[in-house]
């Protein structure tokens, strides 16, 4: 090179500034000051009520999840309740599945594509999103990527080291991500194939010892998880239609259920909204597949092992392939994306130049380099565009819950000796209140249920409303404004007067007055005094 003249930044560089971009949507997603949403807080009024030896199988509220990752969190709470504390484990592991897919991809593909696929994964939203969630799904993607990573070392050079930091990673990881199970069994399958396939018997040795502690590992975390069958089987089918397969498929049916169920991952995990983007995605995915496959086959089969292990889960039953469950899978998809893009890439140029293109020639290799760098540039503004789709997918219920801890504490800070607070029985509002009414030192005099008709003639009234001079309700919103606290306002209209209606996000919480012993008349809409069902 000659003197005076810079040397052009390299991968590295560049890759760093992208994940860099990618960490900084993260934190900002993080720091946002959020309440926690239903599904966080039914996770952590399980940590609360729950001790480390009952943090295994089916929890409260309907909820499961990896031993290891619920242990890490209840050992959070010794440092602190906030909610950002509670999930920072979170955010550094979404961090951390940026950067390992800036190494994974580097490892595929060359420099512009593989910074292409560094920023798809950076960008999208359900990644970001979960950044910020109390849930093992950043854990999952990191842990996905990371494995990954550590079985294609071992397949390049087998060394004992590396075979046991494959093994031994998995067998920790499957504690703290469920989906880490399926990887590594798959990919560690796949290894003991090659070696066994090579006659490498020395090798598959090595790998049977490695892998014994895994396999110890992956059986006692299968026996503290709850199996795939009745409640949670039927809550993935309610909950995900059409993510797990059909109990009967005939071959035609078989056939349309697999296009949809990636043609719902292909929207619902990469943000994919329209029809032929998604058929663009998928096509490109499969076009990277076989790329890989023609230059190199084993190493393809560990590439596709997790899509294709997420897709038998699926097929079986056993677990679904869609929205934030299949997010484990999304790095590696982006991947495969650009490999595709590579592989046609790499057929422009052999057509074009009407010959394999010389290595190291820069006629031979301006075709594929502006290809590649227009893909990554390609990359950088679907990245920022699936921002706005992706917030607007993931918005409604962190944003129903977002200012559910200032709704608690106002009511806390405003209640009058003699007022009474009654919070409507849904799990929702009992795992909002299990979790902020304590840090606000708020107890609800009692849980309601709005009744009319013979329920209103027993009786039954929460305890203390007749005596009260004033009267709290407190309820999480599913529908809209106008319609909310309907049956509330129709059983108080009767005995009192609305003083204050105030909306946090999705929570309400309604202030009546009434003169003391004031009471519904008999059969009229009233409330009911009803057990928290959780």
């Amino acid at each position: 090179m000659p003197a005076g003249r810079r040397r052009p930044l390299g991968y590295p560089t560049w890759a760093a500034l992208v994940v860099a971009c990618g960490v900084l949507l993260r934190i900002r997603r993080w720091s946002g000051r959020r309440s926690l949403n239903s599904d966080e807080l039914w996770i952590a009024v399980n940590l609360q009520r729950r001790s480390f030896a009952e943090l295994h199988g089916r929890l409260d509220f309907d909820q499961i999840a990896p031993p290891g990752w619920l242990w890490l969190h209840k050992l959070g709470l010794a440092a602190g309740r906030g909610d950002a504390l509670l999930r920072l484990p979170e955010l550094i592991a979404a961090c951390a599945a940026v950067a390992l897919t800036a190494v994974l991809a580097r490892r595929l593909l060359p420099a512009p594509l593989a910074l292409a696929a560094v920023a798809l994964a950076a960008g999208t939203p359900a990644l970001i999103y979960q950044a910020s969630q109390l849930k093992p799904y950043s854990v999952e993607a990191a842990a996905t990527v990371l494995l990954l990573i550590l079985a294609l070392r071992a397949l390049d050079d087998p060394a004992r080291r590396r075979l046991l930091a494959f093994w031994l990673t998995g067998a920790v990881a499957v504690w703290f991500a469920t989906t880490a199970l399926f990887v590594t069994g798959a990919m560690g399958g796949l290894l003991l194939l090659f070696a066994a396939a090579s006659r490498r018997w020395v090798l598959l040795r090595d790998h049977a010892i490695a892998a014994a502690p895994t396999a110890a590992s992956m059986l006692l975390v299968y026996l503290a998880m709850p199996s795939p069958v009745g409640w949670l089987r039927d809550w993935w089918s309610t909950t995900y239609p059409g993510s797990l397969a059909p109990r009967h498929l005939g071959p035609r049916s078989a056939l349309t259920w697999s296009r949809d169920v990636f043609h719902q991952f292909a929207r619902s995990a990469l943000a994919a909204e329209h029809d032929r983007v998604r058929w663009l995605v998928l096509g490109l995915m499969a076009a990277g597949a076989v790329a890989l496959a023609v230059r190199r086959p084993r190493t393809a089969a560990l590439v596709t092992a997790p899509l294709a292990a997420g897709y038998l889960l699926a097929l079986l039953r056993l677990y679904p392939m869609a929205t934030r469950v299949a997010l484990w899978l999304v790095p590696v998809a982006w991947i495969l994306l650009c490999a595709g893009l590579d592989g046609l890439l790499r057929l422009a140029a052999v057509a074009l130049l009407r010959a394999r293109w010389p290595s190291g020639t820069w006629w031979g290799r301006a075709p594929r380099a502006a290809g590649g760098v227009a893909a990554a540039v390609a990359a950088l503004l679907i990245a920022t565009h699936l921002q706005r789709f992706g917030h607007a997918q993931h918005a409604t219920n962190a944003e129903r819950f977002a200012r559910a801890q200032p709704a608690v504490e106002m009511v806390a800070e405003r209640r009058l000796p003699g007022d009474v607070v009654l919070v409507h029985g849904g799990k929702s509002e009992v795992a909002m209140i299990g979790w902020y009414g304590r840090g606000a030192g708020l107890r609800p005099d009692s849980w309601y249920s709005p009744g009319q008709g013979d329920a209103c003639r027993a009786g039954g009234q929460p305890a203390g409303m007749t005596a009260a001079s004033r009267v709290w309700l407190v309820r999480v919103s599913w529908v809209p404004k106008p319609r909310t606290l309907d049956a509330e306002k129709r059983a108080m209209a009767r005995f009192a007067r609305l003083a204050g209606e105030y909306w946090y996000g999705g929570v309400v919480v309604a202030l009546y007055e009434k003169a003391p012993g004031a009471a519904p008349p008999p059969g009229a809409p009233c409330l009911l005094d009803t057990p928290a069902r959780f």
